[in-house]
């Protein structure tokens, strides 16, 4: 029972976890000085990312499927090879844990990236709203705009 390629697939997601941890901390720089070439440039880059991390995580599980397969077992539990393998099993944990952590992280920063970037879209719009504000008397075929409900009642 050879948990290398297992390891080896953590190992390697784990990467791709730090990488776009950074990348997301750049992201933020370029929501906050509203850099749209950067920001659109991101974007394509993040969904490499997760094709990327996807491709992992398969290796990851069919290389834990194997090892399961190679015990007759369907599934694999840290508690079973801990009991065939314990310097596996403790390898295996300490990956997983690790994979959990950046995974939570990586989930913070995406989520105060968007706070971000909803704000940023808000003060873009309220900022070209104030350079081309809506006429209030027109539409925009120059019919007169309806009144609202309360002052037509109060002209007839």
């Amino acid at each position: 029972m050879d948990l290398n390629g297992a390891l080896v697939a953590a190992d390697e997601l784990a990467a791709l976890l730090e990488r776009e941890i950074w990348s997301a901390i750049e992201h933020r720089r370029h929501l906050q000085s509203f850099h749209a070439e950067r920001l659109f440039s991101w974007a394509r880059a993040r969904a490499q990312f997760q094709a990327d991390a996807e491709g992992c995580q398969e290796r990851l599980f069919s290389a834990l499927s194997a090892v399961a397969r190679s015990r007759g077992l369907e599934t694999l539990s840290l508690d079973e090879l801990a009991a065939v393998a314990p310097e596996d099993a403790e390898r295996l944990s300490s990956q997983l844990t690790r994979l959990r952590a950046l995974a939570a992280d990586l989930a913070w920063h995406d989520q105060l990236n968007r706070s971000l970037g909803e704000r940023t879209r808000e003060i873009a719009r309220s900022y070209l709203e104030a350079l081309a504000p809506r006429a209030a008397a027109y539409d925009r075929q120059g019919r007169a705009a309806p009144l609202p409900s309360s002052s037509r009642n109060r002209i007839r």
